[in-house]
């Protein structure tokens, strides 16, 4: 049997459905700024990302541009048809392993008057897995107070380079996909000549300063390497001022 309802008790039902009402209202409210709350959120979020992103990138840009030689900007004037290193008191030591930057340094820093050998330069260059990088080849310049600076051009910016009286290291083809650093010591209209200290590319015996020389086109053709996104690679080295 059904009990009827007292005025008491419709002014209950109508209390409970307006204090219902309320939370529906206050919840739908709540959500609603926890929504908002939750995409302002996500906002920051997302350009908290980019931001992180784009210094990322540049930074690593930076330090992508940094393992990379630069274009070099020197002006190409007349040059000379031959020229050859004055360099009699130094001279060319064989390789016995993947240590070639040390002895290609170590040609020139006995060429600026530094008593040193090819094994002894190469322990003291930093190292990427069994060789050394143009960063490496840098820091160990470094050093003995010199500025080595990876370069990529033309065979005419290189001579000019070259006719300055220092040597320059050039980055080459070796076997197969292997590169190789060897010194540029002069060049004829034939020919450019080559301090090597791969005992096996060596195909010249009468003289003390060079002992490989190649014509331009196979010279062209070995400075091809595909370790770098730009050819013609070659460091030159200067006093630090």
């Amino acid at each position: 049997m059904l009990r009827p309802q007292t005025s008491t008790g419709k002014t209950d039902l109508k209390c409970q459905s307006m204090l219902c009402l309320c939370i529906r209202k206050c919840r739908r409210k709540f959500s609603a700024a926890t929504r908002k709350e939750e995409v302002h959120m996500r906002k920051k979020v997302v350009k908290l990302l980019v931001a992180v992103t784009l210094i990322g990138g540049v930074a690593l840009g930076v330090k992508i541009s940094s393992l990379l030689p630069r274009k070099d900007y020197v002006k190409v004037t007349e040059l000379p048809s031959r020229f050859m290193l004055s360099d009699n008191e130094n001279y060319i030591q064989y390789q016995s392993g993947y240590d070639c930057a040390g002895y290609a340094a170590a040609y020139v820093l006995r060429h600026l008057g530094h008593d040193v050998e090819g094994v002894e330069i190469f322990r003291q260059m930093d190292k990427v897995s069994d060789g050394v990088n143009l960063p490496g080849v840098k820091g160990l310049f470094k050093q003995y107070g010199y500025r080595a600076k990876p370069l990529y051009g033309t065979i005419d910016t290189m001579k000019m380079n070259l006719v300055k009286g220092q040597p320059v290291i050039v980055h080459t083809v070796f076997i197969g996909d292997s590169t190789h650093y060897t010194v540029v010591v002069g060049y004829d209209e034939e020919y450019v000549y080559l301090a090597d200290s791969a005992r096996e590319k060596v195909n010249c015996f009468d003289s003390t300063t060079y002992n490989r020389k190649l014509t331009y086109q196979e010279f062209e053709r070995i400075w091809k390497t595909d370790s770098y996104p730009m050819d013609n690679v070659y460091i030159t080295v200067e006093k630090m001022k």
